[in-house]
């Protein structure tokens, strides 16, 4: 196990800015782990603590289903933050913007956010993010779990009937993945700063995700033989999808009872 900080990469890599450390205070990066979402619980209770791994055994996205990553070759971390439980639904805003800025600054093709925080990239996912929330009496305690396709072969992607991509099959380049790590690290704490607008990560998030206007197909997580097709008519302040169905009428769907089928 290695052990450093943000401090400690901002030092390496001469970085100019003087905004403060919220997450990255400490890093802790292992070869291999069951979960990092599971280490960084196990490891501290301190707020701002990341637990990076080169491999994990049993990496998990949402809905309890499997994250499949190529050994060695992908970004796979986790952070875990307390903040007061009015600011929850802001933190998915900001670990999606602060991933889609970071892999935006790495390659030349357009990604975008698919609702409610998967990145991807011509339709292929490259990214994804899962967060758990524990509350107490006031505040929360977030554990964000995070992982981006960096030097993936796609032919291993495709054996494992993913459709996916990797940052070194769109750019041909092999990256740095403790560099990546430190370009979102940079970026999700610029968003943690207390004069940061709120309003305007919230807007920037909605306007990342390309559905507003658009007849999207859903499906229930509980009965997935239930389908539901909707337009989306807006997105409200703590990201639930505000949609009318062909019979005119109007509902809300939140993330944690629906997911995404396709686009038309």
């Amino acid at each position: 196990m290695k052990k450093y900080s943000l401090k400690d990469m901002r030092e390496r890599y001469d970085y100019q800015e003087s905004d403060s450390i919220l997450v990255g205070q400490k890093i802790y990066e292992f070869q291999k782990v069951t979960s990092t979402m599971d280490v960084v619980k196990e490891l501290s209770s301190s707020s701002g603590v990341v637990v990076v791994s080169e491999t994990q055994t049993q990496g998990k996205g949402r809905f309890e289903r499997e994250w499949i990553s190529q050994e060695k070759n992908d970004l796979l971390f986790s952070y875990i933050l307390k903040i007061p439980q009015e600011n929850i639904h802001t933190m998915l805003f900001k670990n999606s913007l602060s991933l889609l800025k970071t892999i935006s600054e790495l390659i030349d093709q357009r990604v975008f956010i698919k609702w409610p925080n998967d990145i991807y990239c011509e339709n292929e996912k490259i990214a994804g993010i899962l967060t758990k929330t524990e509350l107490f009496s006031g505040n929360s305690e977030l554990i964000v779990g995070i992982g981006l396709n960096v030097n993936s072969d796609k032919t291993y992607l495709l054996s494992k009937g993913l459709k996916a991509t990797s940052l070194k099959f769109l750019t041909g380049k092999t990256f740095d993945k403790r560099k990546i790590l430190y370009g979102f690290l940079n970026n999700l704490n610029k968003m943690l700063a207390k004069d940061f607008n709120e309003n305007e990560v919230f807007f920037e998030w909605k306007n990342s995700l390309g559905i507003l206007g658009k007849i999207i197909n859903f499906r229930f997580i509980d009965n997935e033989k239930i389908t539901l097709k909707a337009k989306v008519e807006d997105i409200d302040d703590i990201g639930r999808l505000i949609i009318k169905d062909s019979s005119g009428r109007k509902g809300f769907l939140s993330s944690e009872e629906i997911t995404i089928v396709n686009k038309n």
